[in-house]
């Protein structure tokens, strides 16, 4: 049973508590889950980290996402920074920019390809130097895609 017939039926533990907790409103499921998980303090980034910490993220949900299926080795999103990184500038930058990305999107699918990220006959992970290069050639890809998302935090990136 999918998660959705399960909310569809009310005979379904979700759906009763779902209907339990949230018959009174979304507020008081706030405030009882703010009372159990209160924390004593916030965790944030160390001194130093900013934006990587968020183009890390990107490069590791990259890593999760052709670990199941390698079918689409670089996300619209990237190619869609890579294009967009070509109209930048009028002293031929954005084109270097973008020349270097269809050549980081090429050498991204022979990798994914090479290390058959996908095939279950082999386990999860790759060697180490294979896993290093394949996050580099992630990390610059989620550049990309921060270029494709928000051209302000693009100017915060090494490849600006």
């Amino acid at each position: 049973m999918s998660a959705v017939d399960g909310l569809r039926s009310p005979h379904t533990p979700l759906r009763r508590s779902l209907d339990r907790e949230l018959s009174a409103g979304a507020e008081a499921l706030r405030e009882s889950y703010r009372a159990q998980h209160c924390a004593d303090h916030i965790l944030l980034p160390p001194p130093g980290v900013a934006t990587e910490a968020g183009t890390v993220g990107t490069a590791i949900d990259q890593r999760l996402r052709l670990a199941f299926t390698a079918a689409a080795p670089v996300d619209d999103a990237s190619l869609i920074g890579i294009d967009l990184t070509g109209r930048i500038g009028s002293h031929g930058a954005g084109l270097r920019m973008s020349a270097a990305g269809n050549e980081l999107a090429l050498r991204l699918t022979e990798t994914v390809r090479r290390l058959d990220l996908d095939n279950r006959q082999l386990p999860v992970d790759r060697a180490q130097e294979e896993e290093e290069d394949l996050a580099r050639l992630l990390i610059a890809a989620a550049w990309y895609q921060v270029r494709a998302r928000t051209p302000i935090g693009f100017v915060y990136t090494p490849l600006a």
